[in-house]
């Protein structure tokens, strides 16, 4: 008898100590992808709680949030219930990271302008991560060789808002529904510092519309040079593109929009040319006035024009 209880004394003291090590280690390994993250885009990350599946390569994060850098409106930059990531395990053998695929759900990115300074372009400047893509692509870091690419990454829900603080009320937002992007080819030669690529997505809004982007260059920073075209068919334009500036007098109550814009970039210097359609149009004046107004002039002389 006095056996048995040593022997479910020691279980005990074994399993409570397995248990802490496992807390620890799992906690270690939250506290490490949360720092690699954090140090990579430069900015704040918090995770509502993380999932590993050794055995498969999966890694799950939910409730993610990425935070505004200082002196925005916002607390956060970009959220996201879920990202599901599939890492290919054959590739560690290799000494590569490669990733089969992403799935984010219903992220939600706030683009802030403040004089000529972009929230997100501290993640672009700042993240090392040299890109996406079926081939490998080499990253140098202090002599250190590293392989990296991501085959598929697919977007379902999801909002794109944004805001200028010269124009106090000034919003734009754009409500995604599915999104499909595979984006391939891509080096990063470290001396150069080069980021060559191909992109192609594709996707759909809500409630109606579609849209897709197709580019290849040079996407460096420093130096973008690219070729960039976008379509959105069809779009409904309430959910589209609403705008309140300081003293709104007009209210789009209906209408969808066709735009088509080509964009190409030579040594930092942008041209750009975009074809605007608007169609079932349909303008409301606000409360307390008799004809809605553009710009200070009549909403019907500007659609007209």
């Amino acid at each position: 008898m006095r056996r048995i209880k040593i022997a479910i004394i020691v279980f005990v003291i074994i399993a409570v100590l397995s248990f802490s090590m496992a807390w620890a280690a799992w906690h270690w390994i939250e506290s490490f992808v949360t720092n690699k993250i954090e140090e990579s885009l430069s900015v704040g990350f918090e995770v509502g709680s993380l999932e590993i599946g050794i055995i498969g390569g999966r890694l799950s994060l939910h409730e993610v949030k990425l935070k505004n850098p200082r002196g925005y409106e916002r607390e956060y930059m970009a959220t996201a219930k879920d990202i599901y990531l599939n890492i290919s395990l054959l590739s560690l053998l290799s000494g590569r990271v490669g990733i089969d695929s992403v799935i984010i759900n219903e992220p939600v990115l706030s683009v802030e302008k403040i004089g000529s300074r972009v929230n997100t372009s501290g993640i672009l400047v700042k993240s090392e991560l040299g890109g996406l893509g079926e081939s490998s692509i080499n990253l140098s870091a202090k002599g250190t060789e590293k392989s990296f690419y991501i085959k598929s990454l697919r977007v379902t829900g999801g909002e794109v808002a944004y805001s200028d603080a010269r124009l106090k009320r000034m919003r734009a937002r754009i409500q995604l529904e599915k999104v499909n992007a595979n984006i391939v080819n891509i080096a990063y030669p470290a001396p150069s510092g080069e980021l060559l690529t191909r992109i192609k997505v594709e996707g759909t809004l809500y409630p109606s519309g579609a849209f897709s982007i197709e580019g290849r260059g040079n996407f460096a920073p420093k130096k973008a040079t690219f070729d960039l075209d976008t379509t959105i068919r069809n779009a409904y334009l309430p959910y589209f593109y609403s705008i309140y500036v300081t003293n709104p007098t007009a209210h789009i109550k209906n209408g969808y929009i066709n735009i088509n814009s080509q964009a190409e970039c030579r040594e930092n210097e942008l041209l750009a040319d975009q074809y605007v359609e608007l169609e079932d149009l349909q303008i409301t004046a606000m409360p307390g006035y008799d004809e809605p107004y553009i710009l200070g002039l009549p909403a019907a002389d500007v659609v007209n024009y």
